[in-house]
């Protein structure tokens, strides 16, 4: 289990571009959880 400010830090990395992988190794966190918090974000096109 997470805390729930963890799910918070990596959907801001997320929105400002980061790869699953990247948060994944900074955080500590498996890339199949951060796959499913991050599921429903609109990620901005410089994500592409």
């Amino acid at each position: 289990m997470y805390y729930p400010h963890m799910k918070e830090i990596a959907k801001n990395m997320r929105k400002n571009g980061a790869s699953l992988g990247d948060i994944s190794k900074k955080l500590n966190i498996a890339k199949s959880t951060l796959s499913f918090w991050c599921k429903d974000m609109v990620l901005p096109e410089s994500a592409f």
